[in-house]
């Protein structure tokens, strides 16, 4: 399968193109970006193609098209490539409103085409055996979710949410809940089947960041960077999500998840932990996780959490290529159709929660 990357960003640089290398039954069969010295080094380093534009990166007849630019961009996007006819997985935040997903979901559909959303996180050995766990009743009835994110992406220079950027603007699907929950409420879908927003505290602890790399001044952002939410499963069970990516020292997301015949406890790039009928048992990792292939297992290795972002989109890059393969538009990866559920959930928290008056804290 050959796929075409529009946008060398940071996320291409980092996860992307080092993950479509990885993968066994893909290459990488060119890259456009708008700034052409980004995709000629993308091209050099990867030894592939560097198109001109958008229209000869399509005309190249890739398998498929990853769009990894910023989400405002996106629309626009999608209507160019779903109407060159080629399939598409799109980054995440996908759209700014569920009317966008819906629409590119029914374009991309009448023309028969793959359509999939980068929530890579599906692909974690950990993630997939949770979910068969509640699927085969392991766990029993799921009486309670609570997930705990703690990251430093805007705290660190470099990233794009540390600069007031489309990373931390409500008017381009910035803030913590689009740009990084948006892969939490995909595992709700994967996992449990659902997730129903209903509440949310919403704040921006720091509303004022610099402009740029190069340029310091600082500028009003209005995209949240801490929060609590809440929500149902399908089955009525109360779910309690709290994030920040303003942390200091960043310990990543734990799950505790309590169900009627056993509980885990999940820390990212850990061993699942769990309990039965009282007893505290660690071996679930070693006895029961769904494992991945050998660059993808269910702890971080030493190449720590980067290499394994790697291994995650190699693996839903090869999901992508079995699905081509055989004829099929789906498979372990996220369609529209799931994103259209994610998104919806984004507008709920967005339009009825409260958000703290947090510029009154100044620059």
């Amino acid at each position: 399968m050959r796929v075409a990357v529009v946008g060398t960003g940071m996320f291409s640089r980092i996860t992307a193109l080092p993950g479509i290398a990885l993968a066994k039954t893909a290459e990488l069969g060119g890259v456009f970006d708008l700034a052409p010295e980004a995709a000629r080094a993308a091209a050099e380093a990867y030894d592939t193609t560097c198109f001109d534009s958008l229209d000869a990166l399509l005309a190249s007849g890739p398998d498929l098209v990853y769009l990894s630019t910023p989400p405002s961009s996106h629309v626009v996007l999608l209507d160019r490539v779903i109407d060159a006819g080629r399939n598409v997985l799109c980054e995440k935040p996908m759209c700014s409103t569920t009317a966008e997903v819906e629409t590119a979901q029914a374009r991309a559909e009448a023309r028969g085409l793959l359509h999939a959303v980068d929530h890579e996180w599906r692909y974690t050995s950990a993630y997939r055996t949770i979910r068969q766990m509640v699927q085969d009743g392991t766990l029993g009835t799921v009486r309670n979710v609570n997930v705990s994110v703690c990251v430093n992406y805007g705290v660190v220079e470099g990233w794009p949410p540390f600069y007031a950027s489309f990373a931390t603007m409500l008017a381009e699907s910035g803030g913590v809940v689009p740009q990084l929950l948006s892969h939490f409420c995909d595992l709700f879908e994967f996992m449990f089947g659902g997730l129903a927003a209903s509440g949310a505290a919403l704040a921006t602890m720091i509303p004022y960041k610099p402009l740029s790399p190069t340029d310091p001044t600082l500028a009003f952002v209005d995209g949240e960077d801490s929060c609590a939410l809440s929500g149902f499963l399908p089955n009525g069970a109360p779910v309690a999500i709290s994030a920040s990516w303003v942390a200091a020292a960043p310990t990543g997301a734990q799950w505790t998840i309590t169900g009627s015949k056993e509980s885990v406890i999940y820390r990212t790039g850990g061993l699942l932990n769990g309990g039965k009928l009282g007893l505290v048992t660690s071996d679930f990792a070693l006895r029961d996780v769904d494992q991945l292939p050998e660059y993808n297992p269910c702890v971080f290795g030493d190449g720590g959490n980067r290499e394994y972002q790697h291994g995650l989109f190699a693996a839903e890059i090869e999901d992508i290529a079995a699905a081509l393969a055989s004829g099929r538009t789906t498979g372990q990866f996220a369609t529209f159709a799931d994103e259209v559920a994610v998104r919806r959930n984004i507008e709920h928290w967005r339009s009825s929660g409260i958000r703290a008056a947090s510029a009154a804290l100044g620059p």
